[in-house]
């Protein structure tokens, strides 16, 4: 079986507990972080059933799979099940991905098999040979705005498991401001997390104090600037997928933002009703965002984020360097501006 959204792969977890769980589980996801979270998770369960399981680790990407092979088909003396945890399957040679294969049509019944992958590009005939045996989480097609859905959800949870509560503006602000990287998120809600304390609530106030102030070029100040027509900041980072990904949903905030913005400006709306509409924007920055949107109006925004929607397709999709995307999208937004 496979499933495309974290949420529905929670929810059989939690439905096949405790006499219907597969004995092989495999999540694809880009990022090393959240796969080998969701994996935990998976482990999770299977420890609440029996704390005694033995659990073996494996990377792909530094063993062969002899050993692993091994571990699989080994009882264990004390007569209690095992765990065989294999990541980054997808570095796995052909004649080793086939042995694995095999193991799949005919898994032990006193072993559990959680594998992770970064890609599942040359893995489509390996799940096919397993997929009766095999619970499959894909996120590697996940669309960034889906990406950021599921970060946001994972935030307030992370909130509660802390006896907290987390307002939706500080959520908003935290993938903003440190984008959808899953790494740089964890450290930065921890931060966060310990910086309000005993309060239970923690606000958007609280995470502009203890977020924005320790970042350096952030995604929040380059999507500012691009949107906004400032002094550049230098990107290099764009070399790395994930760090334009995660800047893309700041941009379209900026955009979004900016829209609405226009919209009350060619209704009439006082500068008065404007500043209550956007009372986190402060007034030196709201006066050049006026001037701005009364230059470009509603039209510039509307097309500046369909073209955003094109950029995303692009950078999920298609083999061009994130470099060069990045010039693109500045290219044709400068465009628009003409």
């Amino acid at each position: 079986m496979k499933y495309q959204s974290l949420q529905a792969f929670e929810k059989h977890l939690n439905e096949a507990l405790p006499a219907h769980l597969s004995p092989i589980y495999m999540v694809g996801c880009p990022s090393v972080l959240e796969r080998r979270k969701i994996l935990a998770k998976v482990l999770s369960a299977l420890l609440r059933l029996d704390p005694h399981i033995q659990v073996s680790r494996f990377d792909a990407a530094e063993i062969a799979i002899g050993p692993v092979m091994e571990t699989l088909h080994t009882l264990s003396l004390f007569g209690n099940k095992t765990v065989v945890f294999l990541d980054n399957i997808e570095e796995l040679k052909k004649a080793d991905l086939e042995s694995l294969s095999k193991y799949l049509n005919t898994p032990s019944k006193e072993t559990y098999l959680l594998l992770g992958a970064g890609t599942l590009k040359n893995l489509s005939e390996f799940y096919l040979k397993g997929k009766k045996e095999l619970i499959l989480l894909d996120l590697t097609t996940e669309k960034p705005w889906e990406k950021e859905k599921r970060l946001k959800q994972e935030l307030v949870q992370e909130a509660l498991k802390a006896n907290k509560k987390i307002t939706p503006q500080a959520v908003d602000f935290l993938i903003q401001e440190v984008g959808t990287d899953a790494g740089r998120l964890e450290q930065e809600f921890f931060k966060l997390r310990n910086y309000v304390g005993d309060k239970a609530l923690i606000e958007l106030i609280d995470a502009q104090k203890i977020c924005s102030s320790n970042l350096q070029h952030t995604g929040w100040e380059i999507a500012d600037a691009v949107v906004w027509g400032k002094e550049k900041i230098p990107f290099s980072r764009t070399q790395d997928l994930s760090t334009l990904l995660g800047l893309l949903p700041q941009i379209r905030y900026q955009l979004q933002l900016g829209m609405k913005m226009a919209e009350a400006v060619e209704r009439g709306a006082s500068l008065q009703e404007i500043q209550t509409q956007f009372p986190t924007v402060r007034a030196q920055a709201l006066e050049h965002h006026l001037f701005q949107v009364r230059r470009r109006k509603t039209v510039f925004f509307m097309k500046a984020l369909n073209l955003l929607f094109e950029i995303e397709l692009l950078a999920k999709n298609s083999s061009f360097s994130p470099s060069m995307i990045w010039d693109v999208f500045n290219a044709k937004l400068e465009y628009l501006t003409l």
